[in-house]
C-alpha cells in the first residue's frame, strides 16, 4: 500500500510539474502575443499618419498643379494679345 501511495505521489508530482510548465509556456506565448499586438497597433498607427500626409501632399499638388494651369491659361492670353498688337504693328 506504500508504494502505491508514493508511485501516486510521484505522479501527482510529475503532472503538476507538468502543469507548472505548460502553464509557464502558455504565459510566455501570451507576453510574445501581446508585444506583436502592441508592435502591430504601432505600425498600423505609423501606416495611418503616413496615409494622411500623403492625402496632404496630393493635396498640395493638385492646388499646385491647378495654380499652373491658371498661369498657363494667362500666358496663352498674354502671347496671343502680344501676337494680335505685332500683327497690327506690322500692318
Amino acid at each position: 500500500m506504500a508504494d502505491e501511495v508514493r508511485s501516486l505521489a510521484q505522479r501527482t508530482q510529475t503532472s503538476t510539474e507538468e502543469i507548472a510548465a505548460l502553464i509557464s509556456g502558455l504565459h510566455s506565448r501570451t507576453s510574445q502575443v501581446a508585444t506583436i499586438l502592441d508592435n502591430s497597433q504601432a505600425l498600423t498607427e505609423n501606416s495611418v499618419e503616413l496615409t494622411r500626409n500623403a492625402g496632404v501632399s496630393i493635396n498640395n499638388m493638385t492646388q499646385a498643379i491647378s495654380t499652373i494651369e491658371t498661369m498657363n491659361h494667362q500666358i496663352a492670353a498674354a502671347a496671343e494679345e502680344q501676337s494680335a498688337v505685332a500683327e497690327e504693328i506690322n500692318r
